[in-house]
């Protein structure tokens, strides 16, 4: 795969990554997206490199950031967040489901960063940790939460992207879903749906985003959905972002339409396609997941 990083802040911002302190990798079924960080929380740049289609080219993609976040002057110590499309062994720090990037399974992350950060060469010597390996809904959620202005009981953040992912925080944690056969959270399926998934289940929103003839039909699988989410977890917040709701006019018009009609209130992602990444860095820099 060719194609060099891509720096999405201006030219200030990338200069003073050498101010580096926490710095998030969000790595998707399109793009691998990196947030950096300063001691303060405040953001010094913003890369990505599109994945690729092989591990070979994820790697390349990786690395890829990683040297963009590389400085000889960095803080003697910048800690990861990494957050990953798909069903995580927590212990192990590795995805052992993705249904969008099934290559990416297995991959020994801690490693990929060591190699990294070795080929950036002897200027760089500060000490590069993966301090946190978490699920990209999670982190999504935690990055849209550093913007709202009010605290809830209970926060839904629905994450459109190459995939569809759920988080919900509740009382300081994130409550673990229910999933069928290790395949899509069951809230994200539509009820009586037989509309088959690649991920081997039937009805996943996934599925239906997919395959959906008319805005008419989708628009009723993703009410029925949202009914059901909100039904089970009784959201104070419900906030909608992911790639697809932000650059896709006719979906995000089709799903909010279908909240409208279902009187439920929400609110944007104002992180947009960065939500993983900054929420990454976010969970890195307190050193928890607030998993329950």
């Amino acid at each position: 795969m060719s194609g060099d990083c891509e720096a999405l802040t201006n030219r200030h911002q990338v200069r003073h990554t050498e101010r580096l302190r926490y710095a998030g990798i969000d790595i998707g079924g399109t793009w691998v997206r990196a947030a950096a960080f300063d001691e303060r929380r405040r953001q010094l740049g913003r890369f990505r490199h599109h994945l690729g289609r092989s591990v070979a080219d994820a790697r390349v993609a990786f690395e890829s950031v990683i040297g963009a976040l590389c400085s000889p002057g960095a803080a003697r110590r910048v800690d990861y967040g990494l957050c990953l499309p798909g069903i995580i062994d927590v212990g192990k720090r590795r995805l052992v489901r993705c249904v969008n990037a099934p290559f990416l399974e297995g991959v020994d992350f801690d490693g990929w960063l060591r190699d990294a950060v070795a080929g950036c060469g002897s200027s760089v010597v500060a000490e590069h940790v993966l301090a946190e390996v978490l699920v990209d809904s999670e982190a999504a959620c935690r990055g849209a939460m550093s913007s709202l202005e009010t605290e809830s009981a209970s926060i839904v953040h629905l994450r459109f992207g190459t995939g569809v992912g759920l988080a919900w925080y509740r009382a300081g944690s994130f409550a673990s879903l229910s999933r069928s056969s290790g395949c899509h959270v069951d809230l994200l399926r539509v009820p009586g749906s037989a509309v088959a998934c690649s991920c081997g289940l039937v009805g996943c929103i996934e599925a239906h985003i997919h395959q959906a003839d008319t805005e008419l039909v989708l628009g009723q699988a993703i009410g029925s959905v949202l009914s059901a989410i909100c039904s089970h977890c009784r959201p104070g917040v419900l906030i909608l972002g992911g790639g697809r709701f932000v650059h896709d006019m006719a979906f995000r018009r089709v799903l909010c339409r279908a909240a409208s009609a279902l009187q439920i209130p929400y609110i944007e992602d104002e992180l947009g396609d960065w939500a993983g990444a900054c929420g990454a860095a976010f969970v890195a820099a307190d050193g928890s997941g607030g998993r329950s």
